[in-house]
């Protein structure tokens, strides 16, 4: 094994602006290789132009053998064009953690920190970090002696280390050098070895001279070394030093030949040996020569000693402390000796690591293998050196995982069969080192191999051995092996009773660790009985005071402690305790170990305070024993942090955590199993605080290093797993939760063994998370399995076991079955009172769901007693009731529009927020399926999708098929092309064969596409699953940063990519190709043509004749010829019967090819069958005939659907008895009913499966003969019936006479099936549209007659899953159903009914029909009243709801009322701090608010919340102060507003997670606030990230998903971005209207405000109509007094007066004023616009002085309604004072300015927010009035800047700041510079609002004024000209004067 050091290494101060990591030269002797640099550099630039760009296209691999140089020529390359690059890294990649450190050296310098929050961060996050920033500048990586590409055999490959290229960066270079050649998708160069002109080269380099015995050296030497650079440079040192030692001796020159000679003689010696694989002999020859010079040489011995021990450690990383501790006696000589070993290149040296190439490692040590007695003595010299080296390292040393990897691999060394004591040592100290640093499964394997040596050694029954052997037991648990463990534990117990006797104090040690080891494993009784039977011996030999026996009396406890019985335990341990304090005294660590035990058992019984005194006790005595950081320490701080963690002491907790984590870190390391445990504490707190996110990714961190260490399935590495599970579900993400904990399960299974409490936990989080998934059928049975082991292994009264007998029950509630969930509370609450007390939580909480069945059982006296019992507590018990009752939460705001959509089908009582309906929370929650496919590594270079070949028995049409052939290649010459141009359409009767001969065509032609691709098109959601595939094939990504992409985004990328070649598309089956009947057409899904695109082929098969202008081609059926020939094909012979039968069938089936194949497979199976029961042979005269009577049975009775024939009925009547008549038959027709009843198309195979899932053996056959008889067809997870036989079926008077017949028994058995099946399908499940399509088909088929529970329970569960997917018109529907059912079964005045009526109150306003739901609502309440009484909380909740449909509809008043009469009511029974009361109260204040009493609302909602505080985070507190921030914000307290909801979304991103619909209704009304403010791209922001979560969680189409695209529009709309918001509101309205219908109210404000853009972009007639046509349909929905309605009203007067049409305007206004009075009162904030308007249009008409009056009360009211500092406020004050400038009131006007100059809200207002904007403006405008042309222009000039700093250059308030701006010099006379800025606006105004935009003429008017000044008349006369065209022919002659002042229409914002 390799283990990776992380050291952090010191960081700069600054990152360098250009780096060069580990770059060296190359060798001063490099030679030759010009060329093949060249053509590198020349890869690498064309490598850089490749499209896409990644990593791997970028890289160039250089490979070769051995020794070729590859390494040199890189550096050579370095040294060229180091200066083409910013930065130049190398990278020594042979294994992954020699590159992880060199990168994490790369880290250091350019500041990165390796550590985040104290934890160490992931390579891969380093790893992204260094590349962001390197690539940010041209860089060349180099990736040295790379092994493999992708992970292999455990080895991490390259892949891991290349950095993922970003669109941001600059894609870098990369070299690759490596020996493997397997490179096949890289720029690959091989490199060779040397030619004889470059070894001469090398040789010239060195001081060769040109003489003839070089010449003749360097031609032996390329012979010798075959061009290798290595094995030349050795033959090259080797002659040097040769000739030195020659010339030193006097002896004479050393030759060429000499060498040759001498290289000869060796060559001789090895002719047997067999070098390493990747070395050459003649290489292994020169390094022996090497070796044998060495040895003559001074310090050479010493070095050869040192090459030879490197040998048999890792080629990499050898630290340099072991070779000089190993060499320490040698003094100065070592670093002699290894000098001389760096000279000839034999190792290297780096960072205090030593290195030796892989060949001279290889060698050396095949070379010392041949004195086998010298390597036998070099490892027992090691070993023994090792042994005491290892016994004194410190587990926290930098260099410990490198010096542990050595000693493995010294191990590695030891021969199989040696053995002796120093070996055993050995692997004693190394076994123990390993456990230490968590490696535990390497150390089991050397504990393995030391039991042997032992043995061997010692033999089998030695103590040594044995002891041996139960240490090895431990290293089983520990690598989580427990089987084995037991196994051996027993084999020792056996070893130790034979020898020593079962009472030796040996033996009952041994039968400890066996007890403590089956205790870990939950095997508590087998335990239990153990501990008893040591305890009985050792009191009776040792007596009950002995250490020994007080020590099994703690085991014991222990184990009671495990099983619960708490109280047991406690005593148990303070006897225990009582003994050791008088034997031991208070401070002995026996001692300490129990007090920590009886602590423990205090915090498991909540008593955490006596708790945590007991372990602060300890810790003080533990400190002043030990010392702060022992173990014993360190134990009893985590202990603490846990008792405080309990406490709700969240932040305590984490720094004793934090300061445990530290001392850890240093002293065991970062992966040590400990500091991991540390890690996971500080997750679980963060989880306690509600932090999941944070909480994940530290568990994550673990598991990864965990999965490193001690592998994926070790139960460490589980456990953790499992709480991250937890975290996912405790944030709503069940189906992650779901994946994990069945992946621990099946785990756990296989390794532990079902019964394992381990495994039985993690199987009750499976049924934990299915039960919150609300798949109840399959929780139920789960828990059950659950139960019962745990009743077998734990006991009956274990918590374990209690907790799963209370899900059960949950579960039971959830499906109604209220009685025996009663009697299980019952049983579980009996046992808690005896055991536990009848006041722990645990019992409260059973109390709690004890009392909730009472009520549901309408037995509200005893559920009250118990209620009353509980105060006290009820926060905590509503937290647990809500965590065993799994409720799906959502407090949406109250006063919001949004409702919850349905009640669930049980009994209800009132609650804060919504409806609380059996205890259990139901909100809105609406959620869509995603369907993301896998995607494959690549594209595929050509793609043909779902094609089949044509049927074998295809015949003919080959003229028709040449024919579409030349009309495509036809419509692809068109000009210009479009999609509709390339179409061919293939028309043709139902069964004539169109599917086939396109098939038939793409088998003939599709060579000629690049890509082919069938669409099965039948409808929108079919062919875009096909779509959906295709994008799989071609790695298209569903989703973009985790959220799901619109269909149309995914369609474009596909065809972004298969356009890019020539491509045909084929179209199946399409209806339309517009809209039609409210199905999707065709044009929905064709290519768009663009001219980057290559333009596809298309053919479209359908049974429509009308395609207008698209080239159509109609297929006619079968003549004679081709009808014989297809029997022909089925191996009909040519003879008279079979000509008649062709004939016959030519002649009735009128050549359609379905018909004329059906008749040839029914004549087949009858032949068949006739054959098989010897009767005479069927003939053709006799299938006709046949065919015949039955058609004649038809003639008087049928009448077919215009598209089948008569035939084609008879042809399926024969069929129909055929099938009744064989085996299978009858289960295929039950089958074939089944799908009848359901729907044609798309039938989900898992509805078929389940239902028959009892005759599983035989349903494949039935399947398969209905498909055999061409009934059935079965497609993507989906079963067919073909059209044409689905008409034929419902016809056939055989079929309907079996059907009916089975009809009543199959409904009967189908209609529970079903109500079981939806109730346990998750709502997002694959298939969930499909299946509940099914359903309601199901629905339809269900007689009006019949009633029956059954039926109504299915009515129930169809409803809610209709409802949850947000299909409410069809939810609407089947509730009307279900209520006539009800009231049939149930009587008019059931509970049951009545409940039934209000859900349909409930689908009524989800429809949004408030006046049917208001009515409805009113007669429930009177029939509540009959039967309960006025005061009983079923008739309060529903008089509550009432008050809900009252205020939606803008009665206030009757509203106002009916809350107060619940309100009063509830104060009394219930409370005034009740819940349900604080609702009431909360709906109240709601009421106010509407009525404009903002301040009265406000101190309720304050009243509301100091009660709540206690429970700061339960969902109505929040609820309360979300209502409260909305009174805020609503008085122009935004920054108040603001803080309010960020604290309620921290709230609700911590408990609920930040994709939950709640979560996003805050960041909603956050996003509402900031569009108050102006801040305008953060709230444009916010909507965005909103909608993006909801596409991925409920669809692009969902209503939620509509309002925040709305909301998108609204946002654009106020920043003056017409053009962009107008398209998105006509997106939202028409997919409204397709799904909410054209009279929804959302579908309506959605209108209202595309009538206000074209209010805004002066388009009158068209917003006039709009705005009428809403009027008209408000009026009928919601009356004419609404408060909806009147705001139409208003606009419609608005857009009356910009017209000039003041009287009609202001008649609106008069009416709209009277009609309010009546309803808000005089001085609602409402009345106060209306009046103004009213004044406004006075003075249009020129009666200011009437409107004067009418400001002045307006202003006065504002200031007592609103208060003197609201936005409101201020804003009517300028409107004002601006009417008096207009009017040359200026005294007046001034006084009103001074006051806003002087008003501190303004001064203290941020200059940013636009209101501020405008009032500075007005100011300046007033100021600008006569004798003040000075004053004006410095305020002017404050402003536009800020301006367009947050609204953008083009906003029209910026552009009338500019107009503003630019008239100033006018009044001085600056004519010039006012002409210039006009100039300016002009050019802002005509690309965004058209020459014909009134501000545009204004504009343009000033600049004619401007010129007139100066006397340009020319030019002043051709503006106004201009103007005056324009102004005509908008809005004619007789239009009065325009003011300056146009009021921007009022529209609803949604929220």
């Amino acid at each position: 094994m390799s283990v990776m050091v992380t050291v952090n290494l010191p960081k700069s101060n600054e990152r360098p602006k250009r780096i060069e990591f580990n770059i060296d030269d190359s060798v001063p002797t490099f030679t030759g290789r010009e060329d093949f640099i060249k053509d590198l550099h020349e890869e690498i630039l064309n490598n850089q132009k490749n499209k896409p760009q990644s990593a791997r296209s970028q890289a160039v691999v250089i490979s070769g053998m051995a020794g070729v140089g590859k390494t040199q020529l890189v550096r050579k390359y370095i040294e060229l064009y180091k200066n083409s690059y910013e930065h130049v890294i190398w990278i020594n990649a042979e294994t992954y953690s020699v590159a992880i450190s060199c990168f994490l050296r790369i880290a250091s310098k350019i500041s990165i920190d390796l550590n985040y929050d104290g934890r160490r961060r992931l390579d891969e996050d380093i790893l992204d970090e260094i590349w962001n920033f390197v690539c940010q500048k041209s860089t060349l990586i180099v990736y040295d002696n790379v092994e493999i590409f992708t992970a292999e055999e455990g080895k991490n490959g390259l892949q891991q280390l290349l950095p993922q290229i970003n669109s941001a960066w600059k894609v870098p270079a990369i070299i690759v050098t490596t020996r493997n050649r397997n490179w096949e998708t890289f720029t690959f160069r091989d490199l060779r070895g040397f030619d004889e002109n470059e070894s001469w080269e090398l040789l010239s380099k060195q001081d060769f001279q040109d003489n003839e015995d070089n010449r003749y050296l360097v031609k032996e030497l390329q012979n010798l070394c075959e061009g290798l650079p290595l094995g030349v440079q050795q033959a090259i040192s080797f002659i040097r030093h040769k000739r030195k030692i020659c010339a030193v001796t006097s002896k004479g020159p050393y030759t060429a030949r000499d060498f040759m000679n001498e290289v000869s003689v060796n060559r001789r010696k090895f002719l047997s040996t067999e070098p390493p694989e990747f070395v050459s002999k003649n290489l292994y020859v020169l390094l022996d020569m090497t070796f044998k010079q060495m040895e003559t040489i001074e310090h050479g011995e010493l070095a050869l000693r040192c090459l030879e021990l490197m040998a048999i450690l890792s080629p990499d990383n050898i630290p340099t402390v072991l070779i000089n501790e190993f060499f320490k006696d040698e003094g100065n000589n070592l670093g002699e000796a290894l000098m001389l070993l760096h000279d000839r290149n034999l190792i290297t040296s780096c960072n205090e690591f030593y290195q030796i190439h892989r060949m001279i490692q290889a060698i050396s040590l095949e070379s010392s293998k041949i004195d086998a007695k010298k390597v036998e003595s070099l490892i027992s010299e090691v070993i023994e050196f090792f042994t005491k080296f290892l016994e004194a390292l410190a587990i926290n040393s930098g260099q410990v995982l490198e010096i542990i990897n050595n000693a493995v691999i010294i191990h590695q060394q030891i021969a199989p069969d040696t053995h002796s004591e120093e070996i055993g040592k050995f692997q004693t100290v190394l076994y123990l080192k390993l456990g230490q640093i968590g490696c535990y499964k390497i150390a089991l394997t050397i504990c393995q191999e030391l039991l042997k040596t032992n043995e061997k050694l010692w033999g089998e029954d030695d103590d040594r051995t044995i002891n041996l052997k139960e240490d090895m037991c431990f290293a089983f648990l520990n690598a989580g092996s427990y089987d084995q463990s037991e196994k051996l534990f027993n084999e020792v117990l056996q070893k130790r009773n034979t020898i020593f006797g079962p009472q030796h104090p040996t033996s009952l040690n041994t039968k400890q660790h066996l007890a403590e080891s089956l205790d870990s494993q939950g095997k508590c009784e087998e335990a239990h009985q153990i501990y008893k039977d040591i305890l009985e011996i050792r009191t009776r030999i040792l007596g009950p005071e002995h250490r020994d026996t007080l020590d099994i009396q703690s085991n014991i406890a222990g184990v009671l402690k495990s099983k619960g019985r708490y109280k047991e335990a406690y005593v148990m341990y303070m006897d225990i305790l009582e003994i050791q304090n008088k034997i031991f005294g208070p401070k002995n660590p026996g001692t300490l170990s129990t007090k920590e035990n009886l602590a423990y058992v205090l915090m498991l019984e909540e008593k955490n305070e006596e708790a945590y005194l007991i372990y602060t006790d300890i810790l003080e005595i533990n400190s002043a024993i030990f010392g702060t950081e022992h173990t014993n320490t360190i134990r009893a701080k985590q202990k603490i942090a846990r008792v405080l963690d309990n406490q709700r002491k969240y932040e305590e907790a984490h720094v004793i955590y934090n300061e445990i984590l530290e001392v850890h870190k240093r002293i065991y390391g970062p992966e040590h199993p400990k500091t991991l445990s540390t890690k996971h504490d500080m997750a679980e707190i963060l989880k306690s605080q509600e932090m999941y996110d944070e909480a994940i990714q530290i568990y994550t961190e673990i598991i990864k290093t965990q999965s490193k260490i001690l592998g994926p399935d070790h139960p460490d590495t589980l456990h953790t797993r499992h709480y991250m599970a937890g975290a996912f579900k405790y944030q709503d993400k069940y189906e992650e939760a779901y994946q994990i904990y069945k992946d621990i399960l099946e785990i756990r299974n296989a390794v532990l063994g079902p019964e394992h409490p381990s495994t039985l936990h993690s199987k009750h989080s499976v049924a934990d998370v299915l039960e919150s998934l609300k798949r109840y059928r399959e929780a139920y049975q789960i828990y059950n399995e659950v139960l019962k082991s745990r009743n077998a292994v734990l006991g009956p009264e274990h918590h374990y076991t209690l907790s799963t007998k209370s899900h059960v029950a949950d579960v039971l509630v959830h499906q109604e079955k209220y009685e025996e969930a009663f009697e299980i509370y019952s049983e579980i609450l009996e046992i808690q009172n005896e055991i536990i007390g009848p006041d722990h939580p645990d019992t409260l909480v059973t109390n709690y769901k004890v009392a909730g069945v009472w009520e549901i059982l309408e037995k509200y006296e005893e559920a009250f007693k118990i209620y009353n019992e509980s105060v006290g507590r009820p926060s905590e018990m509503e937290n647990n009731i809500s965590n065993s009752w799994r409720s799906t939460k959502n407090d949406s705001t109250i006063t919001s529009n949004t409702k919850n959509p349905v009640q669930h089908p049980k009994s209800t009582i009132s609650t804060s927020t919504g409806l609380i309906i059996n205890g259990i929370y139901h909100g809105d929650m609406e959620v869509l399926v995603n369907l993301n496919i896998p995607n494959p590594t690549q594209r595929p270079k050509r793609l043909e999708f779902n094609i089949d070949e044509c049927v074998p028995t295809f015949t003919g049409r080959d003229a028709f098929v040449k024919q579409i052939h030349e009309d495509i290649l036809n419509s692809l010459k068109r000009e210009p092309p479009s999609s509709c141009s390339q179409v061919v359409v293939l028309c043709g009767m139902a069964g004539v064969g169109k599917s086939e001969l396109a098939r038939k065509y793409i088998e003939l032609y599709k060579k000629q596409y690049d890509h082919v691709l069938w669409i099965n098109a039948e409808n929108y959601s079919v062919a875009m699953t096909c779509l959906l595939r295709i994008a799989s094939k071609i790695s298209i990504d569903f989703n973009h940063d985790g959220r799901r992409k619109l269909d149309e985004d995914i369609l474009d990328e596909i065809y972004e990519f298969v356009c890019q070649k020539y491509t045909l598309i084929v179209y199946d089956n399409v209806e339309f190709f517009k809209e039609e009947d409210g199905q999707d057409g065709l044009h929905l899904l064709l290519p768009k043509v663009k001219t980057t695109r290559t333009v596809p082929a298309i053919i479209v098969t359908t049974r429509n004749p009308n395609w207008g202008s698209l080239t159509c081609r109609d297929l006619k059926g079968f003549d004679i010829n081709e009808t014989w020939e297809l029997l022909s094909k089925q191996d009909f012979e040519d003879n008279e019967d079979n000509q008649c039968l062709a004939e016959g069938i030519q002649n009735m089936c009128n050549g359609l090819p379905l018909e004329v194949q059906q008749a040839i497979s029914l004549f087949r199976h009858k032949a068949k069958i006739n054959a098989a029961t010897s009767q005479k042979p069927y003939t053709a005269k006799d299938f006709l005939s046949d065919l015949s009577l039955n058609r004649k049975k038809l003639l008087p009775s049928t009448e077919p659907a215009d598209f089948v024939s008569k035939n084609l009925y008879a042809l399926v009547e024969m069929t129909f008895e055929l099938i009744d008549s064989v085996q299978y038959g009858e289960l295929a027709l039950q089958c074939l009913s089944l799908m009848v009843i359901l729907s044609p198309d798309h039938i989900p195979t898992c509805i078929i499966d389940e239902f028959f899932k009892d005759e599983a053996a035989t349903l494949t056959e039935a399947l398969s003969l209905l498909h055999d008889c061409n009934i059935v067809t079965r497609s993507n997870e989906c079963y067919q019936i073909n059209r044409n036989i689905q008409t034929v079926l419902v016809g056939s008077s055989r079929f309907q006479n079996y059907y009916t017949h089975k009809k009543e028994d199959l409904m009967s058995k189908v209609i529970p099936f079903f109500s079981g099946f939806l109730d346990a399908m998750a709502i997002n499940s694959v298939q969930v549209h499909e299946i509940t399509n099914s359903a309601v088909q199901l629905h339809k088929h269900i007689s009006p007659e019949s009633v029956s529970k059954d039926i109504l329970d299915f009515q129930k569960i169809l409803l809610h899953k209709l409802t949850e997917i947000g299909k409410y018109n069809d939810a609407l529907t089947i509730c009307h159903a279900a209520l006539k059912t009800s009231e049939i079964l149930m009587g008019e005045e059931g509970n049951v009914t009545i409940d039934f009526k209000e859900s349909l109150c409930e689908a009524l306003l989800n429809a949004g029909k408030y006046p049917e739901s208001q009515n409805l609502f009113s007669e429930v309440l009177h029939t509540r009243i009959d039967i309960f009484g006025p005061e009983h909380p079923a008739t309060l909740t529903t008089k509550n709801n009432l008050g809900e449909v009252l205020h939606t509809q803008g009665k206030y008043e009757e509203a106002y009322k009916t809350f107060r009469d619940v309100l009063e009511i509830r104060q009394t029974l219930l409370g005034p701090e009740h819940l349900v009361t604080l609702a009431t109260k909360r709906n109240l204040a709601g009421v106010l608010e509407s009525l404009g009493k903002f301040e009265d609302a406000y101190q309720i909602y304050i009243a509301i919340r100091d009660v709540q505080v206690p429970i700061l985070k339960h969902p109505d507190t929040l609820t309360t102060k979300s209502n409260l921030a909305k009174v805020l914000h609503t008085q122009g307290k935004y920054e108040e507003a603001h803080q309010i909801y960020k604290d309620i979304l921290k709230c609700r991103n911590a408990i609920l997670g930040p994709e939950h619909p709640s979560t996003l209704l805050t960041r909603n009304n956050i996003a509402f606030v900031l569009e108050s403010q102006g801040r305008f791209e953060e709230a444009y922001q916010i909507y965005i990230d909103i909608q993006e979560i909801q596409i991925s969680k409920l669809g692009a189409k969902h209503p939620q998903t509509l309002t925040t695209l709305h909301n998108i529009a609204n946002v654009l709309e106020s920043q003056g971005k017409f053009d962009e918001a107008y398209p998105i509101y006509v997106d939202v309205l028409e997919s409204q209207n397709k799904i909410l219908g054209p009279e929804h109210p959302q579908t309506l404000k959605t209108k209202h405000n595309m009538a206000s853009v074209l209010l805004n972009q002066c388009k009158f007639e068209d917003a006039y109509a709009i705005y009428d046509n809403i009027l008209k349909i408000k009026s009928k929905l919601f009356g004419l007094e609404h408060p909806s309605t009147i705001s139409t009203k208003q606009n419609l007067a608005c857009v009356l007066q910009n017209q000039g049409k003041y009287e009609e305007a202001q008649q609106i206004n008069n009416d709209v004023l009277e009609s309010q009075k009546k309803i808000l009162g005089p001085v609602h904030p409402n009345i106060l616009i209306i009046k103004q308007n009213i004044a406004f249009v006075l003075e249009l008409q020129e009666k200011f002085e009437e409107a004067r009056p009418i400001y002045n009360d307006v202003l006065q009211s504002c200031g007592t309604v609103l208060g003197p500092e609201t936005p409101s406020m201020l804003t009517t004050k300028l409107i004002i004072a601006n009417a008096f400038k207009r009017h040359g009131k200026y005294d007046e006007e001034n006084s009103n300015v001074a006051d806003l100059m002087n008003n501190d809200v303004l001064v203290n207002r941020k200059t940013e927010y636009t209101p501020t904007l405008t009032t500075k403006f007005k100011i300046s405008e007033a100021a600008e009035c006569p004798r003040r042309c000075e004053s004006p222009i410095p305020i002017y000039n404050q402003v536009p800047p800020t301006e367009n700093e947050i609204l953008i250059p083009d906003h029209p308030d910026g552009i009338i700041t500019n107009h503003d701006v630019a008239g100033a010099p006018e009044h001085q006379g600056n004519y010039k510079e006012q002409n210039q800025n006009n100039g300016d606006i002009l050019k802002c105004l005509n690309p965004i609002s058209s020459p014909e935009h009134p501000t545009t003429s204004t504009t343009e008017h000033s600049t004619s004024g401007a010129l007139e000044c100066k006397k340009n008349y020319g030019e002043t006369l051709q503006i106004y000209d201009e103007v005056l065209n324009i102004e005509n022919e908008i809005s004619g002659t007789d239009q009065p004067e325009k003011l300056d002042f146009f009021p921007k229409c009022c529209y609803c914002n949604i929220i």
